[in-house]
């Protein structure tokens, strides 16, 4: 993570926003350093300036809503982040744009995995000893760097199961 002061911090969130409000918002949040930390990482690995801004307003959210249920960012977990997610549709922050929610849901899973690979919090667990390696390697991958939600992983774990069956990709 940055060792920026707090005023340099802040020039992040400068490089793609300039309206006086949402800056103060941004640099006043409970998660502000972590959030700065997640735009610079962004920035530099390449992501387009479109998805920053949605994915920088996804994770000021999510630490803004996790404050008010007092949930300290490091306690976050997957299932506090499910409980942002099914907020979501009810939620009177978001302004009602097509893709508004599914931007919001997405940004704030790719802030989490983000807090998970700094150790901000505690990575998942996958211990399923009767899961094959192939298919364990196949879904921390398509977690890590497709982004794929748990719901969608359940899926492709059962199919993914029943093609490594029949494929004979299962060492046991």
């Amino acid at each position: 993570m940055s060792n920026s002061s707090p005023h340099e911090r802040g020039s992040v969130f400068e490089r793609f926003f300039t309206h006086p409000h949402t800056l103060r918002r941004l640099k006043s949040g409970p998660g502000a350093h972590l959030v700065a930390d997640f735009t610079e990482h962004l920035e530099a690995a390449g992501y387009a300036r479109p998805t920053v801004l949605r994915h920088i307003c996804s994770a000021d959210h999510l630490s803004r809503w996790c404050h008010a249920r007092e949930i300290d960012l490091p306690k976050l977990d997957a299932a506090a982040l499910d409980g942002f997610i099914k907020h979501l549709p009810a939620c009177s922050c978001l302004i009602n744009r097509r893709g508004a929610r599914r931007n919001t849901r997405i940004g704030a899973q790719v802030f989490y995995r983000y807090l998970q690979s700094r150790s901000v919090v505690s990575p998942p667990r996958h211990e399923q000893p009767d899961v094959p390696a192939v298919l364990v390697g196949f879904l921390e991958w398509s977690r890590r760097d497709r982004g794929l939600a748990e719901l969608t992983l359940a899926t492709y774990a059962r199919h993914v199961s029943e093609f490594i069956k029949v494929a004979g990709l299962d060492p046991e």
